[in-house]
C-alpha cells in the first residue's frame, strides 16, 4: 500500500521520519494480535491485510504500540490510526495503557503481546499540557526497567520523538 507524505514543510516536525522508522521497524512482519475496532467498515480491510501479509510470507509479530497522548489529533490519525485500520497494528494511547495496565508493563503479555514500543513526542506539534502526566509516568515505568530511548530526529536536526522498546516477560 502506498501513502502520500505530508507537504515538504512538514519535515521540520519529524513525522515523515517517524513514518520511516515505523515502516522499518515492522518491515516483513504482521500483527498476530490486535484490538477489534468498532467500525464495521474496517473488518474487511483488516482481513485483507492479514491475508496479504500471510501470502507474502511475513513473520507474525506481537508488538503493542503505545503513543504519547499529546500527539496532535490529525497526526495521530494519519501516522498511527491508519496503521490500525489498514495494517491491523495495535495502537493505544499512553493514558489508556496506564489506566488498563495499572503500571504493570507485563499486563499485556496475558493479551498476547511480547513487546511494547512507546513513542513519546518532543515539543513539536503536541497538544498543550494534555497528557503530560501520562507521558511522564510512561517514561518513568520504562526507564525504571532500564529501557533507554532511541531518538527520531526531524529533517532539520531537532529531536522529534523518543522511542522506547520493552520486551515483556
Amino acid at each position: 500500500m502506498l501513502y502520500t507524505l505530508l507537504r515538504r514543510e512538514s519535515n521540520i516536525w519529524g513525522y515523515n521520519q517517524l513514518d520511516d522508522y515505523f515502516t522499518g521497524l515492522m518491515a516483513g512482519r504482521y500483527p498476530k494480535a490486535n484490538f477489534p475496532l468498532r467500525f464495521a467498515f474496517t473488518r474487511p480491510l483488516q482481513e485483507d491485510a492479514l491475508r496479504q501479509a500471510r501470502e507474502q510470507g511475513r513473520a507474525e509479530d506481537r508488538t503493542l504500540f503505545v503513543v504519547d497522548s499529546r500527539v496532535h489529533g490529525p497526526a495521530f490519525l494519519w501516522y498511527f490510526t491508519r496503521r490500525t485500520v489498514y495494517e491491523r497494528w495495535p495502537v493505544i494511547e499512553d493514558q489508556n495503557f496506564l489506566t488498563v495496565a495499572g503500571g504493570d508493563l507485563n499486563f499485556f503479555t496475558k493479551q498476547g503481546f511480547d513487546r511494547i514500543v512507546y513513542f513519546q513526542t518532543a515539543d513539536t506539534l503536541k497538544r498543550g499540557d494534555i497528557g503530560a502526566e501520562a507521558s511522564e509516568a510512561m517514561v518513568k515505568l520504562l526507564t525504571d526497567q532500564g529501557v533507554q530511548p532511541e531518538t527520531i530526529v526531524s529533517r532539520d536536526g531537532h529531536e522529534a520523538f523518543k522511542v522506547f522498546i520493552f520486551q515483556t516477560m
